[in-house]
């Protein structure tokens, strides 16, 4: 065996003594013991009743139910075998549909560390650190005369605790912090659980400092395209020892492990970085985090950044946690300096293949939109990057304008595997975009965006859309697409699929009149004359032409209601509820599940909005908040169900929602379960930020940034829905109001 010794209150004394015969060639002074951490939990993280900390004894039922650890680039589950990279994918897709089992490639875990004598006892999880915990303990002898009978003295108890750098993107980081009595040594036998790839074949380089870490040079083994280069990575590890001794007289211990992961396509902007600059960068970022004095401090100030903007629930400290955790789910998936965007199983998984679909915009990106607008724009900059792959797909089914692939990868080639046929049919997508980038736009008002970046993506998408309706006496129709209810494989006239692509043309027109473009007068005409089916003597939407009553797998016509907001009378939207949810399978996929909760709530229904609630709560699985895509069975870290939940206390029991000229506050509910307050930091709105909180009585509203695009201090305002009543807001001046509706704007 390799035996290491450590030393007490720094790292093992053997690397150090190494490290400073080495540092003293080259004229470099060793880094620093790291901070301590924590070898047991502390007392109040035990007994905390904060929504911050889910702390528990217990172990999941199934090991992918572990937290994962992400920043936005790159993440893992905890304690399994692989780490993943976003936008780092192996398998082959091509121009023709249908071709290729694109994924996200799998690299063996450096970080996974096994101390395979201990015992674990107790795991904490602290959300707005995105820090991991895990405390484990091992009996041993003590080794003095003594007669002491205080069996403590033969305890030694262990942390370790795991995190994904949020400031520095290309770092993983694990401790390990030991506490014992004096009188007593101990070896730490460590493994690396680390899973063998398909994905990736690694060689090993020599690293400027051996004894330190080891550096792999990584590389996938299959391009996306034909004309797509693969994928190369630096990865640069902490040396694990197989056994650590920690000798008598020593009573704490403490070592680190970080690993840093670089690749090829890091700095695209010009082709990509040649194969010595990404190992060369990967060694570099490698020693600059092992030589940071406040490592773990610039993480943490980092999420504390983010985390100035979040939902905060009272009287409900379950319901508290798992908004928390939820938020964090899809903050942890994505960042503004990686322009890649969301998939349904987030980066630390290749759930779905690691692919991004209608999820990202439709399901991820509201909540992201109203609280972290930087973030969410990030989503346009992978579809903007992929536009012209998007013209290439339509043009490869016979089609103009285009089309955005139903699951895309690196490149925004359509990566659907065989034998699905969501890529050739589940067009609705198109529409989602549009949506989306029709809500940025309105929160913003950014019309140089709109310019560069949203514009160009409608107008290939309305594009699109003209050449694939057909006309059909007066109006025109869609035939041949799948629903957002998948059981409905290949239909005519998809009641939301014609609706969302109705509205995309009609966002295509604003922007051309925005922007003073003279929009194809085809755009509006297809617009205001596309089919929607409607039973006009039941007054119901049928999901698609010829639906008989069949069971669908997951919200459809409701979404028409929310997150379409497509005007309709009472009547109908209670029938097309009604209707749907009881020919809705219970087992279903979580996706939009939301939007009954929510369209019942717009009703002020509250009651009938419970049941849906409630539901999406089964879908957290102990003992820490994963979201799972079916209550029994699916994907697990479903980040799509995350942010669908979150919309539901934001857009449901909050009542916002995204207008052209405003948002609208429908009135206020409590969420069930014991809340008694509703605190929403950072909204965002042309700019300014604004806080939101409510209880059963009151709504209270706080303007506490304003932007140096609004005019002047009360330029934005809230109107009362019921009595016309204008209100002007004014920086840090809380304003309260009876519950109700009510709208919030700018004049002018």
């Amino acid at each position: 065996n390799m035996w290491w010794y450590g030393r007490a209150r720094g790292g093992p004394l053997l690397f150090y003594l190494i490290l400073s015969f080495f540092s003293s060639l080259c004229s470099c002074s060793p880094p620093p013991p790291p901070p301590p951490r924590y070898s047991q939990p502390p007392a109040e993280w035990i007994t905390s009743k904060s929504s911050d900390i889910i702390y528990t004894t217990g172990t999941p039922s199934d090991p992918s139910l572990y937290p994962i650890i992400s920043n936005g680039y790159l993440g893992t589950v905890l304690l399994s075998g692989s780490m993943y990279v976003g936008g780092v994918f192996n398998g082959l897709s091509s121009s023709l549909p249908l071709q290729g089992p694109s994924h996200r490639a799998a690299i063996p875990s450096s970080v996974a560390i096994n101390i395979a004598n201990a015992t674990p006892y107790a795991s904490a999880l602290i959300i707005s650190n995105a820090t991991f915990y895990l405390w484990s303990k091992i009996q041993v002898e003590d080794q003095t005369n003594n007669n002491n009978n205080n069996n403590n003295n033969s305890i030694i108890y262990i942390g370790q605790s795991w995190y994904a750098h949020r400031h520095h993107r290309n770092i993983l980081v694990t401790d390990i912090s030991l506490s014992k009595h004096e009188n007593t040594t101990i070896d730490l036998y460590l493994k690396v659980n680390s899973s063998s790839s398909p994905d990736v074949v690694l060689n090993a380089v020599s690293s400027s400092y051996p004894h330190l870490y080891t550096l792999t040079n990584a590389s996938t083994l299959i391009a996306e395209t034909e004309t797509s280069s693969l994928i190369s990575l630096g990865i640069a590890s902490s040396i694990v020892p197989p056994c650590v001794r920690v000798g008598l007289g020593e009573e704490s211990w403490y070592m680190q492990f970080i690993t840093a992961i670089v690749t090829n396509i890091d700095n695209d902007d010009d082709g990509g970085d040649d194969d010595a600059n990404y190992l060369h960068t990967a060694e570099k970022m490698f020693m600059t985090a092992n030589e940071e004095d406040d490592l773990y401090e610039s993480h943490v100030s980092a999420w504390s950044t983010l985390f100035q903007s979040r939902i905060e629930i009272e009287g409900d400290q379950y319901l508290a946690t798992a908004v928390m955790n939820s938020y964090y789910e899809l903050l942890s998936n994505l960042r503004s300096d990686w322009p890649f965007s969301l998939s349904p199983g987030g980066i630390g998984t290749n759930g779905y293949n690691g692919h991004t679909f209608w999820d990202a915009e439709t399901w991820m990106y509201p909540t992201l939109l109203l609280l972290q607008p930087k973030l969410a724009k990030e989503l346009f900059s992978y579809r903007y990057a992929n536009l012209g792959t998007a013209q290439q797909n339509a043009a490869a089914m016979g089609y103009k304008g285009a089309k955005f692939p139903w699951e895309s990868a690196r490149t925004g080639i359509e990566c659907t595997p065989v034998p699905n046929t969501e890529g050739l049919y589940e067009v609705h997508i198109q529409g989602d975009i549009a949506v989306a980038v029709w809500q940025y736009y309105s929160v913003s008002r950014d019309k140089e965006w709109l310019r560069k970046t949203g514009y160009p993506i409608l107008e290939g998408i309305a594009g699109y859309w003209v050449s694939r309706v057909n006309r059909s006496g007066d109006l025109y129709v869609i035939n041949g697409v799948r629903c957002p209810d998948e059981s409905a494989t290949y239909v005519n006239n998809s009641v939301f699929t014609n609706t969302v692509a109705s509205k995309a043309l009609d966002y295509a027109v604003q922007a051309s009149e925005l922007l003073g473009i003279n929009a194809p007068a085809i755009w509006r005409n297809i617009s205001d004359n596309m089919k929607i089916p409607f039973d006009a003597v039941a007054q119901w939407h049928p999901e698609y032409d010829g639906y008989d009553g069949q069971q669908i797998n997951q919200a459809d016509v409701v979404l028409l209601q929310y997150p379409l907001g497509i005007p309709m009378s009472r009547e109908v939207a209670i029938n097309d509820i009604l209707y749907y949810q009881n020919h809705t399978d219970r087992n279903g996929m979580f996706t939009g599940d939301c939007s009954y909760s929510i369209a019942w709530l717009r009703l002020g229904r509250p009651q009938d909005a419970l049941y849906y609630f409630n539901n999406t709560l089964q879908h957290l699985k102990p003992p820490y908040y994963v979201f799972t895509e079916r209550i029994v069975g699916g994907i697990p870290h479903f980040v799509t169900g995350a942010g669908g939940f979150l919309q539901n206390v934001l857009f449901g029991y909050l009542g916002l929602q995204i207008e052209r000229s405003n948002i609208t506050i429908y009135t206020p509910v409590l969420p069930p379960g014991g809340t008694t307050r509703v605190t929403v930091h950072g909204v965002s709105y042309l700019s300014s930020l604004f806080r939101f909180s409510y209880d059963a009585s009151t709504l209270c509203v706080t303007l506490t940034h304003l932007s140096r695009d609004t005019p002047d201090d009360g330029a934005i305002m809230i109107e009362s829905a019921s009595s016309s009543k204008v209100v002007p807001l004014y920086l840090n001046k809380e304003v309260q109001f009876p519950l109700g509706k009510y709208y919030l704007y700018t004049k002018g």
